[in-house]
C-alpha cells in the first residue's frame, strides 16, 4: 500500500459591507457585526483508502449581531483552488461543509466562481452558527501542503 499525505490549510478572511463594527464581539445591537473563530482550519493527513473524507481539525464558529430592521446576508467564497508550493492543485470544490442551526445556516460546497450564501436574516438578532468542513481525499493529489484563502462576507441590504 502506498502512503501519501496531503495537508490542507484554509485561512478565513472577514469582510464587511454596509455598517462596520467597532468591536467584533460587541452585542449592543447598534451595528452589524461578525466574529469568526478560528481564522484557519487544518485537515489532517490521511490514507484515502481508509479515510475518503477528512474532517477539519475544528468547527468554525460564526457570531452575527444585527440592529433592528437590518436585513443581512452572509456569503462564502474561495480565492481559487487549493495550491501547493511544488505545483500541486486540488479543485476547491473538494471542500464542503455542514452548518447549524438550520435554518438560517445552509450546507454547501466551496467555489471560486460564485459566492455561496451561508445564511440570511433580519435584525434585531444575536446569532451563533457552526460550520464543519470536510475534504474529499483522493490518491490523485500530489503530496504537499495546500493552502487557500476563503472570504466570508457579512453585508446589509
Amino acid at each position: 500500500m502506498k502512503m501519501r499525505f496531503v495537508f490542507v490549510l484554509i485561512v478565513f478572511v472577514l469582510l464587511f459591507t454596509g455598517l462596520f463594527p467597532v468591536e467584533l464581539n460587541s452585542y449592543n445591537f447598534q451595528e452589524l457585526t461578525l466574529w469568526i473563530s478560528p481564522l484557519s482550519i487544518y485537515f489532517p493527513p490521511a490514507d484515502p483508502d481508509t479515510d475518503p473524507v477528512i474532517f477539519s481539525d475544528s468547527p468554525v464558529l460564526l457570531e452575527i449581531t444585527a440592529p433592528v430592521n437590518t436585513n443581512w446576508r452572509l456569503t462564502i467564497g474561495a480565492n481559487g483552488d487549493l495550491r501547493a508550493g511544488q505545483g500541486g492543485r486540488i479543485p476547491i470544490e473538494n471542500i464542503s461543509w455542514t452548518a447549524s442551526p438550520s435554518p438560517p445556516f445552509l450546507n454547501g460546497v466551496l467555489s471560486s466562481h460564485t459566492p455561496f450564501q451561508i445564511a440570511e436574516g433580519q435584525g434585531p438578532t444575536s446569532l451563533t452558527g457552526e460550520m464543519n468542513f470536510q475534504f474529499q481525499n483522493n490518491w490523485d493529489y500530489l503530496t504537499g501542503l495546500y493552502t487557500q484563502t476563503i472570504t466570508i462576507t457579512l453585508s446589509s441590504f
